[in-house]
């Protein structure tokens, strides 16, 4: 990772955490630079949180449940046994307790949103990847992006 190309959910999690998890987290990426620089790769897997995100989306659209495919999810990746509840219960909560306080009909766009915001007086560049694209009542349009903090900052 560059300060000068980073995805924005790189930097929420940098700024929101601890001293010694940042820490943590500028070793490993530098790590990964250094292997990248020998021939070899920065991947450390695939995305957990994709496959989680593109069921929000079908659940908020009305297509499937979240219990439901949270459930699959679990089922086919052992890995997600632990966070995915979490996530689950988190959204469900947003969207039951938090985002329909005014009871006002969302339509999701099926497109993501996707686009890189340059900063020219430094050079820099912040990815931004598959934020969840939502019209609502028709008029506005509302752009939520996927970050999720198991250790969230007191409010």
């Amino acid at each position: 990772m560059s300060v000068l190309d980073i995805p924005l959910r790189k930097i929420l999690q940098l700024f929101y955490a601890q001293q010694p998890l940042r820490r943590s987290i500028l070793k490993k990426d530098i790590q990964l630079d250094r292997k990248k620089e020998k021939g070899g790769s920065r991947s450390q897997g695939g995305d957990f949180y994709l496959p989680f995100w593109s069921d929000v989306k079908k659940h908020i659209a009305g297509d499937a449940d979240l219990s439901e495919m949270t459930n699959g999810r679990i089922k086919s990746n052992k890995n997600f046994k632990r966070l995915y509840p979490l996530l689950k219960d988190g959204v469900v909560d947003l969207l039951s307790a938090k985002l329909r306080w005014s009871n006002e009909p969302v339509h999701i766009v099926p497109k993501s949103v996707h686009g890189n915001l340059r900063f020219g007086d430094i050079g820099g560049v912040v990815r931004i990847h598959d934020a969840l694209h939502a019209r609502v009542r028709g008029e506005y349009t509302r752009i939520v992006y996927p970050y999720f903090s198991e250790d969230p900052p007191p409010a």
